[in-house]
């Protein structure tokens, strides 16, 4: 048995093929954007823990801020600073207050464009025309040894199986292929809005992005009910807050199986609190491991109890823009994968944002199955249906996790 327990911490579409790079080496006018649009998310924000019955506009009054956002039910607020505020310092202020359990920076989550500038994965290919080539038939379906119609089938209907929350970019209820999937969701960037995945950032480089993984979760569980939480704008930017927030938001739904592809290299105990809820809740959490290719700690990847997914190449080679470690799960295509885009049609796309909605849709289709299973015992299921690639990537042995997924075996458990 493999039971590490440190591993188990747990547009318009174009005929032809037309590529381009939304992140080119030398384009420093969108790196520029993309780095204004950081600063303008990062402005002076919060998260704050107060004890419940703590008055927040009190507390914040007394600090000279404000109370911009709460979570209900959690002590969680997002206070806001004067502008040109030291936020790290405000937050030892803050944490010495007796009122306050804790303080920290309000730090951004995103699906990192600004570490992999000129890389593969921010490449994007359409597909032809409208048609979905390569969608239904692509051979990272093989890796995981899956085939779309055939395994897992029959379930319980189309959007009529497992809840599964995807937080991200957003949402395109018209898409064909995702027709009766959508339930309808939540906008935490803009409040009031429905959750649609529109470009309404800067560069605009992740518009897309929420559609591609709903379409990559959609084809592995066909019954999945996909509850979208946009949490990122169309830059491909959130923060913490407002990943936390949707959490709360997911498991309040009913989510059973939540879809992190995100994150942020900084821990942050509002974001742990968030994941350990959902863990608690019930419901299995999965990540993306990261673009940064190193061996480097990625959150909410590397907290306990999540499923966190690298990415690999076809031949299950680790994709060279991968994060890797001690704390990745387990291992999923992740190089050119072909999913369902916003503008109604197809595009092919690579990072592990990608890989992680495999083990998203392997989770839904567990516990479709095995309903009675908690999340500890449908990783238990995954870890050890997966097929260790060790062997193929020389030097990586043992941070890989339990290796590339395998669909087929797990739903034989």
């Amino acid at each position: 048995m493999k039971l590490d327990a440190g591993k188990l911490r747990t547009g318009v579409a174009l005929a032809g093929i037309l590529v381009f790079s939304l992140f080119h080496g030398g384009n420093s006018s969108a790196q520029s954007a993309y780095s204004k649009q950081h600063a303008t998310m990062a402005s002076a924000n919060l998260v704050v823990r107060l004890p419940r019955g703590t008055d927040a506009s009190r507390v914040a009054r007394d600090h000279g801020l404000t109370v911009k956002d709460h979570i209900p039910g959690t002590g969680l607020y997002r206070f806001g600073m004067p502008h040109g505020g030291q936020e790290a310092e405000m937050a030892r202020r803050l944490s010495r207050d007796p009122r306050v359990l804790y303080a920290e920076r309000d730090q951004l989550a995103d699906i990192e464009p600004e570490n992999v500038v000129g890389s593969q994965q921010f490449s994007i290919a359409f597909v032809d025309g409208f048609k979905s080539n390569g969608y239904a038939d692509q051979v990272a379906y093989s890796q995981v040894d899956f085939v779309p119609g055939v395994t897992g089938a029959p379930g319980p209907g189309v959007g009529n199986g497992t809840v599964v929350a995807l937080l991200d970019t957003g949402a395109t209820f018209t898409h064909p292929a995702l027709q009766g999937h959508y339930l309808p969701g939540i906008n935490l960037v803009d409040p009031g809005s429905p959750p649609l995945d529109v470009p309404d950032g800067l560069t605009n480089a992740a518009v897309g992005h929420g559609t591609m993984v709903a379409g990559i979760v959609a084809i592995i569980d066909p019954s999945a009910q996909i509850l979208p939480v946009r949490v990122l704008n169309g830059d491909g930017i959130g923060s913490v807050f407002n990943v936390a927030q949707g959490i709360y938001y997911a498991i309040n739904q009913g989510a059973q199986v939540i879809n992190l592809s995100l994150g942020t290299n900084q821990p942050s105990r509002a974001l742990f609190e968030s994941v350990l809820y959902a863990e608690f809740s019930g419901a299995v959490v999965v990540a993306s491991a990261g673009n940064d290719g190193e061996d480097e700690l990625h959150y909410p990847a590397s907290y306990p109890g999540v499923i966190g997914v690298a990415a690999l190449e076809t031949g299950d080679i680790l994709a060279s823009f991968s994060n890797y470690g001690a704390s990745v799960f387990a291992d999923a295509p992740g190089v050119g994968i072909t999913s369902t885009y916003y503008n109604g049609g197809y595009a092919t796309w690579s990072g592990t944002s990608f890989s992680a909605p495999f083990a998203t849709g392997e989770a839904s289709l567990i516990l479709e199955k095995h309903p009675w299973l908690n999340p500890f015992l449908a990783e238990i299921v995954i870890w050890h249906s997966s097929d260790s690639i060790d062997a193929l990537n020389p030097g990586l042995a043992g941070l890989l996790g339990a290796g590339v997924l395998d669909i087929a075996d797990a739903l034989k458990f």
